[in-house]
């Protein structure tokens, strides 16, 4: 996903990709079955944030730019319907607001691990006695 580069009588906020964008894509996509997915490299998991933060997005706590390759590890076809069918938000978005989506399959994807500190505060894990 890239800013839309044309010059459109928009206003500027349709013309970029704003943090809504790439967190209702991820939802989709894991609607659509994905088993894993990053942005820019880094992994998301089920706390991950996506937030905006000046012309960067912050995710899982580290700012990125423009252009954003989201990955997917899922169903090829499942993944690519969830972006590019009619009515969907990916559709909408490179149809309407002129935002740059494309999708490439493959049979290799690779997705690094997450490597952030995962902090747990009101779950508590179950330790079995004796193990």
């Amino acid at each position: 996903m890239n800013d839309n580069t044309e010059d459109t009588v928009n206003n500027i906020n349709f013309d970029i990709v704003h943090d809504v964008d790439l967190s209702v894509i991820v939802n989709d996509l894991i609607n659509a079955g994905a088993e894993a997915i990053s942005i820019n490299g880094r992994r998301i998991i089920g706390n991950s944030e996506i937030v905006c933060i000046g012309p960067l997005i912050k995710v899982n706590g580290e700012g990125i730019a423009a252009p954003f390759v989201i990955k997917a590890i899922g169903k090829k076809e499942n993944l690519s319907a969830a972006i590019n069918a009619p009515n969907t938000y990916g559709y909408k978005i490179k149809n309407y607001y002129g935002i740059e989506v494309t999708t490439l399959e493959s049979e290799y994807i690779l997705i690094p691990k997450y490597n952030g500190e995962i902090n747990i505060q009101i779950a508590k894990p179950i330790l079995e006695e004796g193990v």
